[in-house]
């Protein structure tokens, strides 16, 4: 009997993961043409304009300092989601984490915790697990938008705050109880071995 899956990543996962990292690679080439380009051939692509209200010290420098800096932020966004991001599916007895290259399963009682951040809503969640897997222990992906046909029924149309996300919610309850059961057994285990301790 074939088991089936739901998906915990939203379904622009793959483009988050493998279109929007070039574009933004793709953004800091263009920049670097805008910024160096006319030093080096002033007649081809005019300067950069002047800035009058900033000091002559800093004005040299300033077009390199902010380039550097929006490149940065481009290279790290880049790496984030093209490295990071993974696509995570459910039987909600098992987690299913995939690079796109290679998929491994996980049991729901390893979750730790599943966090978000309220604040800045372009870190993506994590599920923290118990166990290692090829990728370490803390696994972001991307939930589904709440608009999304995948969240019909689970959360209200009209909803401004997107925190907690109803899914990873979800996701908590089912981990914990998963964990509380799995809590469960160790101690009859432990309960039935001890017994026999005694007998003997």
């Amino acid at each position: 009997m074939t088991v089936r899956r739901e998906r915990l990543s939203g379904p622009d996962t793959f483009i988050s993961k493998f279109v929007v990292p070039p574009v933004l690679l793709l953004g800091a080439e263009v920049l670097a043409v805008m910024v160096y380009v006319p030093q080096v051939l002033p007649d081809w692509m005019p300067r950069l304009p002047h800035l009058d209200w900033v000091p002559p010290v800093v004005e040299k420098p300033l077009p390199h300092l902010l380039f550097w800096g929006i490149v940065t932020c481009l290279i790290f966004m880049a790496w984030w989601y093209g490295i990071v991001i993974k696509r995570v599916e459910t039987d909600w007895a098992r987690l299913f984490i995939s690079d796109y290259r290679r998929e491994v399963a996980v049991s729901i009682a390893s979750i730790l915790a599943v966090r978000e951040n309220p604040v800045f809503s372009i870190d993506p969640p994590a599920i923290v697990l118990d166990e290692d897997t090829p990728w370490g222990r803390a696994i972001r992906f991307t939930p589904p938008a709440l608009d999304s046909p995948q969240m019909w029924g689970r959360a209200p149309l009209l909803r401004f705050r997107t925190y907690p996300h109803p899914l990873l919610e979800e996701l908590r309850v089912v981990s914990r109880t998963a964990r509380m059961g799995r809590g469960l057994v160790h101690i009859h285990q432990a309960a039935n071995g001890l017994g026999r301790h005694t007998r003997r």
